[in-house]
């Protein structure tokens, strides 16, 4: 264990500038009268958008409402809005790699036991992408990148499908996307249906 005299040698071994910062914090710490104050002044408090995200939202709805502009927490408040769009993005592409995957299987895997469950899923990916579209129709700005983005992960998941099941592995798949990527025909019933083989 480190004793005085040992800090004592030590501080006074270092140079001049070295021991004025040590010096000047000893004085710092002296002068602060609680252990508070002294979190407080060295490590300052962390705003309330850190340290309880749902009272953040509820005070700066009521500051909005009450155009109380200048108390606003602007920097998170814009960084909040920014990732709305992340957000509805993600929720996209979700259903995106959710029609794409089950639409490339049903394509191209000649498993009728599955057919119907695959079916499912497509329908429903496609319902999910309506409806997140139809809330948000100015997203399509960013169709082709959602869709790349998606195409991508789906072919992750096929190579892995294809690689731990005996049934894919017989089956060859396309690594490019062959049909149309707009929106409009992705969202039509049975697109694939009417295009297979």
């Amino acid at each position: 264990m480190t004793n005085l005299n040992t800090v004592r040698k030590d501080v006074a071994a270092l140079p001049p500038d070295a021991q004025k910062i040590i010096f000047d914090l000893v004085a710092f710490l002296k002068k602060c009268s609680s252990s508070d104050q002294v979190r407080s002044e060295i490590m300052p408090e962390k705003s309330l958008y850190d340290r309880d995200f749902t009272a953040w939202v509820k005070l700066t709805t009521q500051q909005l409402k009450d155009k109380n502009f200048e108390q606003l927490d602007l920097e998170n408040l814009i960084d909040e809005v920014e990732s709305l769009i992340f957000e509805q993005k993600k929720w996209i592409r979700e259903s995106l790699i959710k029609i794409l995957t089950y639409v490339m299987k049903r394509m191209h895997l000649d498993i009728p036991d599955r057919f119907h469950d695959w079916e499912l899923y497509i329908l429903r990916g496609q319902q999910q992408l309506q409806s997140d579209v139809r809330d948000n129709a100015s997203i399509l700005e960013y169709w082709d990148e959602l869709f790349d983005d998606a195409w991508e992960i789906v072919l992750i998941r096929l190579e892995y499908d294809f690689k731990t099941d005996e049934e894919f592995d017989r089956h060859p798949y396309p690594k490019t996307w062959q049909l149309s990527k707009d929106f409009e025909f992705l969202v039509t019933d049975d697109f694939y249906l009417n295009l297979k083989k």
